[in-house]
């Protein structure tokens, strides 16, 4: 069976428990937040470091976006669930085509 993949968006602030969480149930975690000292963090805490891939990045940011999505998913698989505090409907969209291309049943 192929590891079920999460993309978490603003994952290393409100929503990092959220991230372990998604580790310790058996998720790689994409988490998406600015701060790579957060990122740091977030690993450091992490049951199983090697679950987190740190996209340190700004959502807003759509070329960088849609380039660090489209490779964790080429890295992790697809995206079965994604997770997100953004108020950016674009951003959204963006994420939404990505990880519609690789995958049909996902969740958000």
């Amino acid at each position: 069976m192929t590891q079920k993949h999460a993309l978490v968006i603003g994952g290393t602030g409100m929503l990092s428990a959220v991230s372990l969480w998604l580790t310790e149930i058996g998720y790689r975690v994409s988490v998406i937040g600015r701060s790579k000292q957060r990122h740091h963090h977030l690993v450091k805490k992490a049951a199983d470091p090697t679950l987190i891939n740190s996209l340190s990045l700004d959502y807003n940011n759509h070329s960088q976006l849609e380039d660090k999505v489209r490779t964790a998913i080429q890295q992790n698989g697809p995206i079965s669930l994604v997770i997100s505090w953004i108020p950016s409907m674009q951003s959204l969209d963006i994420v939404n085509k990505l990880v519609s291309e690789y995958i049909d049943d996902w969740r958000l």
